[in-house]
């Protein structure tokens, strides 16, 4: 029997084509091309048409039929052979939702002008698809066929998993997607979840981190289950892993047609650029969109984020800022109850019996997969360290049905290996890595390919069938990592496999060893060979990983291994343009490359980078000496001024920790004046200084250099302000560190606002104050502050016109300032969106310091707002 899985568009050719395609096109961007069938795009040329319409009716979920002022004639309708007859006499009859679509000014026919068996047509509810409003009566048709048929949305936005089969191997019934332990404990989190998703506003960003095995793709399964399961809203979610095919405009697409969805990022730190395009599309949908939530997973926080602010659009970089953070620890309910329900599952799955009394918990079992995996293991009566011995006998058992040649047991753990270490988007990429194993060298290429179909029968991707797609890898990802770092330990030849594989292969490789190595730190060695075979660029892709990393130590060993060994100076110059130096760890590795260089005899530039560098790094470990002996040398050498001003800015810091004060303020003066004087005059296109810009934000000086860059050169009219601004930022910036304590008091209504967020008199609301300069200084103090951003202002000055703002708390949670531009109604009178206290702003010029609190309110649907917590 055919699955009805499509959208079936029944219309007629005189009578509805056009809006036909219009629709097909439409809903195609929601549901998938694949799951609409419209009979002019479908049925290809030669095909026969009467086969090609019944498979498409035999496969209709949801039939909708476009009915224009000319459908209904009785004279045509009782033709013999009609096919819109027929479309709509066989979906009425299969008990499907049939939706009459009324196009333009077309209405219900009455009955007697349509045959009898279509007259079950006149008591369903129709929807109108006017030209003039073609955008909301698509909206309102979206949303309902989504409502009778949410399982098409989901289908074509969320990633399909493989299918847990009774000949599945060991590892799979540990898989976070199969949940065959039931899902229990992690309450706070998951009301903490529940609530971030359930909270008013169209976008929002959470982030759960945690180590390998945590718990943190299942808890993240837990609630997209339950937001599918439970109506959570008047229109059914989308929840899910966001398929990797689908289109980020096909995403706000979903949303603006009023379709609420979370979207699930796995091993986010590995997909900033697509989870930035994704935001950024969701950040451009029309006022009212349903609420789009995005889930990011990820084993640390850390500058992956902060490249992820940078890398979306500003509209959505508030939402990144303002993302929730969860970290997950422990085992939830406890080891020994964990250790009972994973018993109890698992004797279930296979069918034995749980020994009685049942076995206590093994002792030093930290996470929930160590708890499962002791599990699993204790039922089968193997020591609790070998899921992995299991795995491999069934890679034994499984070979025999391949017909494989001499499989041994290195043979099998190889080919396992590195598809689990290399992965490939393509058969051939996978195929070309196995070639390159030693224990297939002199075998003819049929033996590779029957060991390749074998693999990928054991590890098919997604719900795909097996041995259809590259293989997938050995999951979970712990249990996968722990097998390539035995076998790379035992097999070194599996590193120079590498020398054959894309460069996508090699990063996922440096990837999954940086992972393992938190467990296996011997695979230092190992990591440096594998970067040795393209330093060039492997080097800059180590550094890029660091942060997301749970032990940087043995990867960070592997370059810095690298460097001292010797290199050429391009992969030096290469470690000097990537290094994280804010990172502590990262010290040895910059003082090396600087003296490598040095010892290469690199110009004056490059050691002005290098030393800046340094005392940058130096700064971050409190080497305060150190660092001002190389902040001086940078300043020494670096003669262009871009690069002086950046020396003079890590100087001024420098000068600072040391107590220097006043040598300090003035190095950050001078620096301040070599990045004015390069402005060119207004209208002028900013294109060697909004470089030089772009240097002096990365210096770490801002967290959001991007969005400084476009504020102040690319997306401002007028370049004078650039001298104030800086000074003003810089003045904010040096109101000291956020307080870390988690019971900071939240000062009160009645409280001295001004003494609350250290400001001075001169930095008091006026025309040189803006809203995002108060808004750092709230963060500064540790107060949780916001900006509400309305469309009609300058796209990132967050300010109206008049430069008026004001900032005001909000009733209804007693804490949280926030700060948005003044706009008055026709009276002059100041209105503010919401219904929020105003605490201070230009709406009193005169008494500044009083802290006037009044009700103030707005039309109930602004515009184009956006929050940034």
């Amino acid at each position: 029997m055919t699955a009805r899985t499509r959208i079936f568009i029944s219309f007629r050719t005189d009578d509805g084509d056009a809006h036909a395609a219009h629709l097909d096109h439409r809903l195609s961007e929601l549901f998938g091309a694949g799951q609409v069938f419209r009979s002019s795009r479908v049925i290809r040329a030669g095909v026969p048409f009467r086969q090609a319409l019944e498979e498409g009716l035999a496969s209709a979920r949801i039939t909708l039929v476009l009915i224009g002022r000319g459908w209904a004639d009785l004279s045509v309708l009782s033709r013999p052979g009609d096919w819109v007859r027929r479309e709509v006499r066989e979906s009425l009859e299969a008990g499907i939702p049939v939706v009459p679509v009324l196009l333009d000014k077309a209405t219900m026919p009455l009955p007697g002008e349509i045959p009898e068996d279509l007259h079950d047509l006149l008591g369903r509810q129709y929807r109108p698809l006017r030209n003039r409003l073609f955008d909301d009566d698509f909206r309102a048709l979206a949303a309902s066929l989504h409502e009778s048929a949410p399982e098409l949305a989901a289908r074509h936005f969320t990633a399909a998993h493989p299918v847990l089969g009774a000949q599945s191997p060991p590892s799979a019934l540990l898989r976070a997607e199969h949940a065959v332990v039931p899902f229990h404990g992690r309450a706070p989190e998951l009301a903490e979840l529940t609530a971030w998703r359930d909270q008013p506003g169209g976008l929002a960003v959470a982030v759960v981190t945690g180590p390998a095995g945590q718990g943190k793709t299942r808890l993240a399964a837990e609630l997209c289950a339950r937001t599918t399961r439970g109506r959570t809203s008047a229109v059914p979610w989308v929840a899910g892993p966001l398929d990797p095919a689908a289109a980020p405009s096909a995403v706000a697409a979903l949303s603006d047609s009023g379709i609420p969805m979370l979207a699930v990022f796995d091993q986010a730190e590995e997909s900033v650029a697509r989870i930035a395009e994704v935001l950024t599309a969701l950040a451009r949908r029309r006022p009212g969109a349903a609420r789009a939530r995005v889930l990011l997973i990820a084993r640390t926080a850390g500058p992956w984020l902060e490249r992820l602010t940078d890398e979306v659009h500003p509209w959505a970089s508030a939402e990144v800022l303002a993302a929730r953070q969860l970290v997950l620890t422990g085992v939830p309910d406890g080891v020994d109850t964990a250790f009972e329900q994973a018993l109890g599952a698992y004797a279930k799955r296979l069918g034995i019996t749980v020994p009685q009394p049942p076995p206590p918990a093994p002792a030093h079992l930290a996470r929930p997969l160590d708890v499962h995996t002791a599990a699993l293991l204790t039922l089968s009566g193997m020591p609790i360290d070998s899921l992995l011995i299991e795995e491999r006998r069934y890679w034994s058992r499984s070979a025999g049905e391949f017909d494989l040649d001499r499989p041994g047991r290195l043979r099998l753990a190889a080919t396992v290996a590195a598809t689990t270490l290399y992965g490939g988007q393509h058969r051939a990429a996978a195929l070309a890595v196995l070639t390159a194993l030693l224990t297939f060298q002199q075998e003819p290429g049929g033996v590779v390919d029957s060991y390749l179909r074998w693999v990928m029968h054991l590890y098919p991707a997604g719900d795909a069938p097996a041995g259809t797609t590259a293989p997938h890898a050995l999951r979970p990802d712990r249990v996968g990592e722990d097998h390539v770092a035995r076998t790379v330990l035992d097999q070194p030849d599996l590193i120079d496999a590498a020398r054959m594989a894309d460069f996508d292969q090699k990063h996922r490789a440096l990837l999954v060893l940086g992972n393992a190595s938190a467990r296996h730190p011997a695979l230092t060695e190992p990591i440096r060979r594998l970067i040795e075979i393209d330093p060039v660029n492997l080097v800059v892709d180590a550094m890029s990983l660091l942060s997301s990393l749970e032990a940087r130590e043995p990867t960070l060993g592997a370059v810095t291994r690298l460097v001292d060994r010797g290199v050429a100076p391009l992969v030096l110059y290469r470690v000097l343009d990537s290094v994280p130096a804010e990172l502590p760890e990262c010290a040895a590795l910059v003082r090396s490359t600087v003296r490598r260089l040095s010892m290469a005899g690199a110009d004056d530039l490059t050691m002005a980078v290098g030393s800046r560098l340094l005392a940058r790094s130096l700064l971050v470990t409190g080497q305060t000496a150190d660092a001002l002996r190389a902040s001086a040398r940078a300043v020494e050498l670096a003669r262009d001024d871009p690069m002086r001003a950046l020396a003079l800015h890590v100087h001024a810091d420098a000068l600072a920790a040391v107590g220097r004060t006043d040598e300090s303020a003035a190095a950050l003066a001078e620096a301040i004046r070599l990045l004015a004087d390069m402005l060119p005059p207004p209208g002028k296109p900013p294109e060697e200084p909004s470089e030089a810009l772009r240097s002096y934000a990365a210096s770490g000086r801002f967290a959001d250099p991007e969005r400084l860059l476009r504020t102040l050169v690319e997306d401002s009219p007028d370049h004078r302000e650039l001298r104030d601004e800086l000074r003003e930022r810089d003045r904010l910036r040096r109101l000291g560190p956020p307080s870390s304590a988690p019971d900071t008091p939240r000062p009160a209504a009645g409280d001295s606002l001004v003494a609350a967020l250290g400001l001075t008199e001169e930095m008091l609301p006026g025309a040189d104050v803006t809203a995002p300069m108060l808004l750092a200084a709230a963060r500064r103090a540790g107060l949780p502050a916001r900006v509400v951003r309305v469309a009609a202002t300058e796209a990132l000055g967050f300010e109206a016109a008049d430069r008026e703002w004001c900032l005001y708390r909000d009733p209804a949670t007693h804490h949280g300032w926030f700060a948005a531009p003044l706009h008055r109604d026709e009276f002059g009178e100041p209105t503010i969106p919401g219904d929020r206290q105003l605490l201070l702003g230009a709406a009193d010029p005169d008494t500044m310091l009083a802290e006037a609190i009044a009700w103030i309110t707005e039309p109930e649907e602004p515009t184009g707002w956006m929050r940034l917590l």
